[in-house]
């Protein structure tokens, strides 16, 4: 797509908006980013998770999530994993699980949001024993998104062509994995033991216009065209084979700077 990967963002669609935004910002101490409540119609909340972006959105009339989306998993790292856990132990609602391995074999310990969304939190057990660590320092490095593949064949071709790079990793049939900066989409096979649904992620490019050609060339079918939302950005949505979603996007007026081709 040509995409310049300037920040790399998950995304959650809920109905129960209220009850996942709370879980999220005050259970787990997410700061916002950028909080479009205030505008008339609209309910959602963008907050930093680490190095990337959790973004959860209200499933509305006006503003449906696209069809088939499921429950998702998702991870980011601690520096402290143990002083992480033990500090979300004392949290109401979040409930940490029992620390294990992931599939990468990292050390973790998994949370799982009111819709049933896993965020899995990964790292060292570096720390002093006791050691108290504050909500600002729970998270950090990362994002790893883990998507469902059904044809891994045919999702790892989609990501091949979608991010114009190879695999980082490839384990053929079982899996593969591509690097974005310092994060992570993971492709696992659909028959692996908690293997998620279909969920969406979302990427920041310098010219949304541009990516949107790139696709048209590859032959890669528009999920939604392109359109402007009250916020101050234009994207458009694609499909992969297993029905995840990307959405790609842009600020208005880093488009209406460049003005490339004429677009506005």
């Amino acid at each position: 797509m040509g995409l310049f990967h300037n920040s790399y963002k998950v995304v959650i669609y809920v109905d129960d908006y209220d009850v996942v935004r709370a879980f999220y910002r005050e259970s787990l101490g997410l700061d916002p980013e950028f909080n479009w409540d205030i505008y008339p119609g609209e309910y959602g909340i963008c907050m930093r998770l680490g190095g990337g972006l959790l973004e959860v959105r209200k499933n509305t009339t006006a503003q449906p999530a696209p069809a088939g989306l499921g429950a998702g998993v998702f991870s980011v790292g601690s520096a402290n994993l143990s002083a992480c856990r033990a500090a979300l132990a004392k949290v109401s609602g979040a409930a940490p699980g029992p620390l294990a391995a992931s599939a990468q074999g990292l050390p973790c310990f998994a949370l799982q949001d009111p819709t049933g969304n896993r965020m899995e939190v990964t790292g060292t057990d570096a720390g002093v024993a006791g050691a108290v660590l504050p909500k600002k320092d729970w998270f950090c490095g990362g994002l790893c998104h883990t998507l469902l593949a059904r044809d891994m064949a045919a999702s790892r071709q989609f990501y091949r062509e979608a991010l114009r790079q190879p695999p980082a990793w490839d384990k053929g049939a079982d899996g593969c994995g591509f690097a974005i900066g310092q994060h992570h989409v993971v492709l696992v096979n659909a028959q692996a033991p908690g293997a998620p649904g279909p969920s969406m992620l979302a990427l920041q490019a310098n010219h949304v216009d541009l990516c949107r050609r790139e696709v048209e060339r590859t032959g890669i079918p528009l999920l939604q065209a392109p359109r402007d939302t009250v916020t101050g950005k234009r994207y458009f949505r694609v499909q992969d084979p297993a029905g995840n979603v990307l959405e790609v996007y842009s600020a208005l007026e880093d488009i209406r700077d460049l003005n490339v081709g004429g677009e506005a």
